[in-house]
């Protein structure tokens, strides 16, 4: 067994489990509202890969992201090593992060972490796309589009992945990481489904962690 994987059965002895709707007092982060708000900033980005796809696919063929900035000047940043495979996967697995970061935080925290995460894609065939989305408060999103979900236990296993888990707590407030699955391929992003979102609280030492489970999809 893993180092990785022996702390992650340590987490999962600790994680708290969510009702549907449980609130939970002074953790407004983890609050139900955002569920369906992030759905739709999800379901954004995933018309945006579309509009990237017809746009400019010529442009994806590297192995370097592509940055087509919003209309209001927020950077995307896209990843897509394998463009007509997604194109054709008809089911996908979709992993939606949003961090809600510290305030005064140096620009340059993370160092090249973002950058090397990247760089491991094309070494995992079952990773479709990602794309990185600054949001209007200052935050951001990611959303990985999975051909399976067993690769999730494969990326997050791997040392760069680990490095970033590692300095998250000095760099996040919190975290939401969403799960779910586009069963009509990407070309229909709002049949998007959230099955469930995992939380994570670094105000507190270890961090609390929970999860809500919303459909079995």
């Amino acid at each position: 067994m893993t180092k990785s994987n022996k702390c992650q059965l340590m987490e999962n002895a600790l994680l708290r489990i969510l009702e549907p709707k449980e609130l939970m007092a002074g953790r407004s982060f983890t609050n139900v509202e955002h569920i369906s708000e992030d759905r739709e900033v999800l379901i954004y980005m995933a018309r945006q890969v579309c509009m990237v796809l017809e746009t400019d696919i010529a442009s994806l063929q590297g192995e370097r992201p592509i940055y087509v900035d919003e209309p209001d000047g927020r950077w995307h940043r896209y990843f897509i090593p394998s463009p007509m495979t997604l194109l054709n996967a008809q089911k996908i697995y979709v992993v939606g992060f949003f961090g809600q970061k510290k305030n005064e935080i140096p620009s340059d925290y993370l160092g090249d972490l973002s950058d090397r995460l990247v760089e491991r894609i094309p070494s995992y065939p079952e990773i479709l796309s990602y794309s990185t989305m600054a949001l209007k408060n200052g935050d951001f999103s990611n959303l990985v589009l999975l051909s399976n979900e067993e690769v999730k236990l494969k990326w997050m296993d791997g040392g760069t992945h680990n490095k970033a888990v590692e300095r998250s707590s000095g760099y996040y407030l919190s975290v939401r990481i969403n799960n779910g699955v586009l069963s009509d391929g990407v070309l229909q992003p709002d049949s998007l489904c959230i099955t469930q979102v995992k939380y994570c609280d670094y105000r507190e030492s270890p961090a609390w962690k929970a999860e809500r489970l919303l459909s079995k999809r």
